[in-house]
């Protein structure tokens, strides 16, 4: 679960939504898209850093140079997922944050799905965070992923000690990081040399806006940039994010309403609990960028067959408060 997700969940504070744009290809000899990965073209694999869960784990490389990163992140779980990067103070460790930060949020969670809200926001709960989880910079990952699926996520990887995770909730209501899919990664000096992505669709991302930069019209694959034009900012802790996502079966009033409700943590509904496993039936997530301090920019490929899409942040009620944005691919 986030580190940055408490925060803004604390004053029920969330954003972001992304708006999406897709350049035209030719129809003249036009692939089979349906036979590609979700996102598997134009990307050099063998410069990739590659991740993979199998279940609640990260089989990744632990030490990478800086520099322009594409991550290729292979979910062969049968469970969605996504990896956020949050930067630690350098005198704070994984054991650090495995102590002090992901029980104080289970306990959180605990208490607000009974409806003690006076200990979930409490000493006992959220309110029990340490002092230094404020001085965490997130400096992104991947959208999320749904099962059996994979993504490519480009970031500027800064030096530093990093903690990857993914706080989706199991089925149990614990986070998938309480239930150990959680590692550390080191960034070290040593530049890479490798130069930022070329786009061919742009994304502009403020607080309360998110601008495309052209139409979507062709099915294919694409890279998007992500542009933070700036961030809601907690400490170093963000507040944006964009996941893209397919309706399987068409946009509808009632789908549209189960999306929204599940993208926030905090929703605790009759049949639904926001992020907690099943994703509800009929929505395919297909990466993203996680949050990424304003000015920066993070890159995602996806590839885009005909269908119904959203672009959607993982905040509460994102719909109402237009961090939402819906597109078809004909």
């Amino acid at each position: 679960m986030t580190i940055l997700r408490i925060k803004k969940s604390r004053i029920f504070l969330s954003m972001v939504i992304c708006l999406l744009f897709i350049t035209g290809i030719s129809c003249t000899n036009e692939p089979d898209y349906s036979e590609f990965e979700t996102a598997d073209l134009n990307v050099n694999s063998t410069e990739s850093v590659k991740i993979t869960s199998t279940g609640l784990n990260f089989d990744m490389p632990d030490r990478i140079p800086s520099g322009w990163t594409n991550f290729k992140y292979k979910n062969e779980s049968g469970m969605t997922h996504f990896f956020l990067l949050l930067q630690l103070p350098e005198d704070k460790t994984l054991e650090d944050y495995l102590e002090e930060v992901t029980p104080v949020f289970q306990a959180g969670m605990d208490y607000y799905r009974e409806g003690d809200f006076a200990n979930a926001f409490g000493a006992e709960g959220f309110g029990g965070l340490p002092a230094w989880y404020g001085n965490m910079s997130i400096l992104g990952g991947s959208g999320m992923i749904s099962p059996y699926s994979s993504s490519h996520t480009t970031l500027d990887m800064q030096p530093g000690n990093y903690v990857v995770e993914c706080y989706v909730k199991g089925r149990n209501g614990k986070f998938h990081s309480y239930n150990g899919m959680i590692t550390e990664l080191e960034v070290t000096e040593e530049d890479n040399n490798r130069k930022e992505p070329d786009a061919n669709v742009t994304i502009e991302v403020s607080t309360d806006n998110i601008s495309l930069l052209g139409n979507i019209n062709r099915p294919g694959n694409h890279t998007f940039s992500v542009d933070y034009l700036d961030q809601t900012a907690y400490g170093n802790l963000l507040g944006h994010d964009v996941h893209l996502v397919k309706f399987e079966n068409g946009f509808s009033e009632e789908n549209t309403s189960k999306l929204n409700n599940w993208m926030n943590w905090l929703y605790i509904g009759d049949d639904l609990e926001g992020l907690m496993a099943p994703v509800p039936e009929g929505f395919t997530f297909m990466g993203g960028v996680q949050e990424l301090p304003a000015g920066s920019t993070g890159y995602f490929t996806a590839v885009l067959q005909k269908g119904d899409y959203a672009l959607v942040a993982e905040v509460d009620d994102p719909v109402g408060r237009g961090l939402y944005v819906e597109f078809t691919i004909e």
